[in-house]
């Protein structure tokens, strides 16, 4: 059984961070936690609180750099800012602004790991392995 956080945008990221990787690892998988990955913060943002915070975005490609854009959105009730999210960027602890050019870590979300999904550029890593 497995308890989940009332607001739905809380309990999708509650989903990915926790309750699909102990699927996976009930289904056998090595390595069923998201591997972060580093990626550039197209705009500004300002956290509102002073915890570490896992934002929705979408991702694109310039060159070599992967740019996340943030839904501009990001509350735990805000069901539209999942749709075309692909990554949750880890926003670090301490309530500083990030500016645009910030390199972050996020992790891939979304995919239905029915078996290894490859990434969707090859400069990024599968949701599952």
């Amino acid at each position: 059984m497995v308890g989940l956080p009332g607001n739905p945008v809380s309990a999708l990221v509650t989903f990915e961070i926790f309750v699909r990787p102990g699927l996976l690892r009930m289904l056998g998988h090595r390595a069923p936690f998201p591997r972060p990955f580093t990626v550039e913060l197209a705009d500004a943002y300002e956290p509102a609180g002073t915890r570490t915070e896992l934002a929705r975005a979408r991702l694109r490609f310039d060159g070599a750099r992967v740019l996340a854009q943030l839904h501009p959105r990001q509350g735990s009730g805000t069901l539209p800012s999942m749709v075309g999210s692909d990554a949750l960027v880890i926003l670090p602890r301490g309530g500083a602004r990030c500016a645009p050019g910030s390199l972050l870590q996020a992790i891939r979300i979304g995919d239905i790991p029915c078996c290894a999904t490859p990434p969707i550029d090859d400069r990024l890593p599968a949701v599952s392995r």
